[in-house]
């Protein structure tokens, strides 16, 4: 099968990266995580977080996104973009080395036309320990393997889950895009930027979340103060082909944390995840991020990989 090469056209190309993205739902042959470095909907809001032309589709003959190519020329604080760096997203199906060494090669071409001035900085990219077949590739094509930059969590849904308790006069509730999507906006905007009232980027962001939702039985949950405003609250999405229900993200507000929220929304949201048949649980964080690690720690989760930067040696 032929694959044509085009570029990202934006909320054009929603329905279609919709459809590619969910496709680890017909899928068993990799690991649970079917990302670029990133969770499922974390790639999704990725696209929509930097310019069109940093992004591209590997298509077959009836417009099907087969594979995916991100260059990110400049590091980008709200996607988690290390500067100078690609990464690359490949079916199954296609995940062949001429393709994928080819796809790698394009990168390496790509990259630097963004930039005025060489920055004189080796390209990275991106690959989680438990993926041997792209970790060799990588190698073969001139990286080496640095750090770890995150972890890759999971819970097994055979053992049990504690019953959630909440903060006295909070309540547990499930988002309702009609009338929450600036108090949702305002949480995320505060746990992750420092912002207390939302701007522009978190507002639209959350939109972005609603799209992703439409058609699906993922559950946006939120923790409610006494006064009814947003505490804090996580995303828990369902995966009806691998069973593997995922977490993200997960925010508080700062003047709202150690409060329990957390583990109360996470508690609740595992629940939900078993209810609609999922056998375990995944979620991801940074390697540094020691007090989500706890959290997610304290309600079952362990440390089952890592993602690893890998640096390329060739001038």
């Amino acid at each position: 099968m032929k694959l044509k090469l085009e570029e990202f056209r934006g909320e054009a190309d929603i329905p279609d990266v919709k459809v590619f993205l969910s496709g680890r739902e017909q899928w068993h042959s990799l690991p649970d995580y079917w990302s670029a470095g990133k969770s499922t909907v974390g790639t999704y809001q990725a696209m929509f977080d930097s310019p069109p032309s940093h992004h591209r589709f590997l298509r077959d003959d009836e417009g099907v996104i087969e594979a995916y190519l991100w260059l990110c020329p400049e590091s980008i604080d709200t996607v988690d973009g290390d500067g100078y760096s690609w990464r690359i997203l490949v079916h199954p199906g296609h995940r062949s080395r001429e393709l994928v060494l080819g796809l790698i090669r394009y990168a390496e071409e790509q990259l630097p036309l963004f930039l005025k001035v060489a920055t004189g900085e080796p390209m990275r990219t991106v690959c989680y320990g438990k993926d041997p077949w792209l970790g060799a590739l990588l190698e073969d094509a001139g990286y080496v393997k640095e750090n770890a930059q995150e972890v890759y969590l999971l819970r097994s849904f055979e053992q049990p889950i504690d019953e959630p308790v909440i903060a006295e006069g909070y309540t547990l509730r499930p988002f309702n895009p009609i009338t929450d999507l600036v108090q949702r906006s305002g949480v995320q905007s505060d746990a992750f930027a420092g912002l207390v009232e939302p701007n522009e980027w978190s507002i639209e962001n959350t939109r972005r979340f609603i799209r992703w939702q439409e058609g699906r039985a993922d559950l946006d949950l939120a923790a409610v103060t006494p006064s009814g405003e947003f505490a804090s609250f996580a995303l828990f999405l369902v995966d009806s082909g691998t069973l593997v229900g995922e977490l993200d993200p997960v925010g508080t507000r700062a003047a709202q944390r150690r409060k329990g929220l957390s583990r109360a929304l996470l508690l609740s949201g595992l629940r939900y995840l078993k209810h609609k048949g999922m056998k375990r649980a995944v979620v991801r964080t940074g390697i540094d991020n020691q007090s989500a690690i706890k959290t997610y720690e304290s309600v079952g989760f362990r440390v089952v990989d890592k993602l690893y930067s890998y640096v390329s040696t060739r001038p």
